[in-house]
C-alpha cells in the first residue's frame, strides 16, 4: 500500500514527522473540545431554560399551579426570560420590575451566589451589584435580621474591612435562622399580583 508522502511528495516536502504529529494533536484537541461543549450542562435545555421556557408568562392560574418547592426558582425564570437574550443584564431590568419581584430576585440571587462563591466573590462580582436591593428586599419579607447584617457589610466593605469575616458568619447564622426563600415563597404567595404578568 503506498505511502501517504508517496501519493503526494509536495506533502512530503513541506510537512515533517513533528509537524504531523502536531497537526493530529491539534485535530484531537479540538475533538475533544467540541465532545465536552457539546455533552456539558451548559447546554440549551437545561432545568433554567426549561423553567424560562415554561414560566415566560405568569398569570393567576399558572402561579397558583407551581409547586411550593419551585415556586421561588419559578418566579426567578420568570424574570429571567424578560433579560435581553444577546445581553442579559440583570442590573438594568429587574430594579425597574414590581417590588416584590426585585426582591425575590435579589434575595435569591444573593442566597445562591453566597453559597456558591461566599461573601467576597458575591460582592466581587456582578451579584454583588443586587447586595443592597437584596437588603431591601429582606426587609420588605420580613428577615430583618439578614437584611441588618448586608447592610453592615456594605458599610464595613469600605470602613473597616476587617470585620468582613466576622460578618460573613454572622450573614451565614442569619440566612440559617430567618431563611429567606422561604420567606420569599411565603411573600409570593401573599401578593400574587406583583408577579403576574396577565
Amino acid at each position: 500500500m503506498p505511502d501517504m508522502f508517496d501519493v503526494f511528495p509536495v506533502l512530503a516536502a513541506l510537512i515533517t514527522e513533528n509537524d504531523l504529529y502536531f497537526f493530529l494533536l491539534v485535530v484531537a484537541a479540538v475533538g475533544l473540545g467540541l465532545y465536552i461543549r457539546r455533552f456539558s450542562g451548559d447546554k440549551k435545555g437545561g432545568r433554567a431554560d426549561r423553567m424560562m421556557k415554561e414560566y415566560k408568562t405568569l398569570d393567576r392560574a399558572a402561579l397558583d399551579s407551581i409547586p411550593d418547592d419551585q415556586l421561588v426558582d419559578a418566579v426567578v425564570a420568570n424574570l429571567m426570560a424578560k433579560l435581553d437574550t444577546k445581553n442579559p443584564d440583570d442590573y438594568s431590568v429587574i430594579p425597574l420590575l414590581s417590588r416584590g419581584r426585585c426582591a425575590v430576585y435579589s434575595i435569591w440571587l444573593t442566597c445562591n451566589q453566597l453559597n456558591a462563591a461566599g461573601l467576597a466573590g458575591y460582592l466581587g462580582g456582578r451579584a454583588g451589584r443586587f447586595a443592597e436591593l437584596s437588603a431591601d428586599g429582606l426587609e420588605l419579607i420580613g428577615a430583618q435580621q439578614t437584611s441588618r447584617i448586608i447592610r453592615e457589610i456594605l458599610d464595613a466593605r469600605t470602613r473597616r474591612p476587617q470585620a468582613l469575616t466576622l460578618l460573613e458568619e454572622e450573614l451565614k447564622n442569619a440566612i440559617a435562622q430567618e431563611r429567606p426563600l422561604e420567606l420569599c415563597r411565603e411573600y409570593i404567595r401573599a401578593n400574587p399580583d406583583e408577579f403576574l404578568d396577565v
